[in-house]
């Protein structure tokens, strides 16, 4: 399991998000923060063990609310989306709705302990992202090593490994931006001056996908660029 999980920068402007104030109540700060937390903990499928008890000794211990205050914001994550919340056997199981499409480095992952909701589709291990992205990552990759040429006059040639990594970026930005805005903002990337104070750091080095990553929704914002889907974590 990673040391540290990925949290949407959009999670606060989340319609799911903000829907656990009609459910959680006077809790509501209190489940918010608790699904944070159990993003943090979960395994690579995005499962834990789900029980109240568990849940607050294991994921906030230092919590002052009772376990059946944990009970009813877990309840309420449930109600709204961001979580599974299972029986399997007797015993009490969390997923993390839609932890796949927001996590990275997923792609070396096995099998999970714990089990698949009932009637649900089992999560499948994820297969190089390399051998299974969709055409319209690769696509958005091939059109950003060419402006990489146009604009910077130097060649974008990824490694293996740097293009499975490329590849998710892509994946991640198509999921939530339209194609041609991905253009936009990869364009305006690529033309942010050497000695601009943000990209100081990189002191001539390539400018990668996982670098733009971290530009993304600064640019979009300046550029006036809004998601067409929602990031919840």
């Amino acid at each position: 399991m990673a040391r540290g999980r990925m949290i949407s920068r959009t999670l606060g402007s989340s319609r799911r998000f903000s829907a656990v104030a009609g459910e959680a109540g006077s809790l509501t700060c209190f489940a918010r923060l608790l699904y944070v937390l159990c993003v943090s903990h979960a395994d690579d499928f995005g499962r834990m063990e789900g029980d109240p008890f568990t849940i607050r000794h294991r994921v906030f211990p230092i919590a002052s609310e009772s376990e059946k205050e944990f009970a009813t914001a877990l309840k309420a994550l449930d109600a709204v989306g961001l979580i599974a919340w299972y029986d399997v056997d007797d015993r009490k199981i969390i997923e993390i709705c839609q932890f796949q499409e927001h996590q990275q480095g997923l792609h070396r992952r096995t099998q999970s302990k714990f089990p698949d909701p009932p009637g649900g589709t089992p999560v499948s291990p994820v297969v190089p992202v390399a051998m299974s992205a969709p055409s319209e990552a690769m696509m958005v990759l091939e059109v950003y090593k060419q402006r990489h040429f146009e604009i910077r006059k130097q060649p974008y040639m990824p490694s293996r490994i740097q293009m499975e990594k490329d590849l998710e970026v892509c994946q991640q930005l198509v999921q939530h931006y339209a194609v041609d805005d991905v253009k936009r903002i990869m364009d305006a990337f690529l033309q942010i001056k050497d000695d601009h104070p943000k990209m100081a750091f990189l002191k001539g080095g390539q400018r990668t996908m996982p670098i733009l990553r971290t530009k993304a929704a600064d640019i979009a914002k300046h550029l006036k660029i809004e998601g067409v889907s929602e990031h919840v974590g």
